[in-house]
């Protein structure tokens, strides 16, 4: 039997809520499932939309559960991926603590782009009064002159 972790959709109209959890792959997407792993609310902040139960997750994960698409996503960001790829009797502690602190470390120095950043700046061009081209088109007004 072919498992994978995905989402069921609960809530209401316009008010979505899902659940993480564990079912046959044959199985319909709000049908019958094996377990319930996690849950997944949009409408949160970002720092409480998700709830995970980790040791199953990797449990499930070790066992061959294929997450979907946007699961794999949300357990990339929970860094529940990257601990079970760690989980590999070839990958000696230090290189896994090491790799822990490089995620945890990328995880609170990235911030999403400011109006601040160099990205951002409005580029001072020059006037157009000394652009020879526009001036012959007409585009210039020559109050100064």
């Amino acid at each position: 039997m072919a498992t994978r972790i995905r989402l069921t959709r609960m809530g209401r109209r316009n008010r979505p809520y899902f659940r993480m959890v564990i079912a046959d792959s044959r199985a319909r997407r709000d049908g019958k499932y094996i377990e319930w792993v996690g849950t997944y609310d949009p409408m949160k902040s970002k720092t409480d939309r998700v709830t995970l139960k980790e040791d199953r997750i990797i449990e499930w994960l070790k066992n061959g559960a294929e997450p979907s698409e946007t699961v794999k996503n949300i357990l990339s960001d929970a860094g529940l991926m990257l601990k079970f790829h760690l989980d590999n009797p070839h990958i000696s502690d230090e290189q896994r603590n090491m790799q822990m602190q490089k995620y945890e470390l990328s995880k609170n120095t990235a911030s999403p782009a400011t109006k601040n950043s160099p990205r951002f700046e409005k580029v001072e061009s020059e006037p157009a009064q000394n652009d020879p081209e526009l001036a012959e088109s007409g585009a210039v007004s020559e109050q100064d002159e």
